[in-house]
């Protein structure tokens, strides 16, 4: 039962963020590259603080991020590839906690509904996180067979 709510949960809220960024993708695309400290921390990163290429690594995952939701959250849905899923949606929720607790803004991006969006304190989003992550590191080791099922 714990499973089953936990695949639905994650799978609505994981197309949910998708198709809201998809439908809007230029403009998803726009809020991170300009209202996110990611572009300026990256570049920071990379050798002689190449922004150019910061940008172009964050355009690409930008493109790529709300595909790749989408898949995850419907393989929950569908139950296939529950185990697979459910470690890429960790290892983005643990993404998204490291880039919450860094840069403590208000504002997530993990849904673009400009209009509609309540304002959350910081702390909300990395606690909100957490708490999925939590559901799909269960799905993740509730697919792992035990030893004694193996043999």
């Amino acid at each position: 039962m714990v499973g089953l709510v936990s695949r639905y949960l994650l799978g609505v809220v994981f197309v949910m963020a998708a198709v809201s960024k998809i439908v809007n993708l230029r403009d998803f695309e726009n809020q991170v590259l300009i209202h996110s400290p990611l572009p300026g921390a990256l570049a920071k990163v990379l050798p002689s603080s190449n922004i150019p290429l910061s940008f172009s690594l964050i355009r690409f995952c930008v493109l790529i991020l709300p595909w790749l939701e989408l898949t995850c959250g419907l393989c929950l849905i569908l139950g296939r590839a529950v185990r697979e899923s459910a470690l890429i949606i960790a290892l983005l929720l643990g993404l998204f906690i490291a880039q919450a607790l860094i840069f403590q803004s208000d504002e997530c991006h993990c849904f673009f509904f400009p209009s509609f969006a309540p304002a959350f304190p910081w702390w909300w989003h990395p606690l909100r996180d957490a708490l999925m992550l939590s559901c799909s590191l269960y799905l993740a080791c509730k697919a792992i067979p035990k030893k004694s099922e193996t043999r």
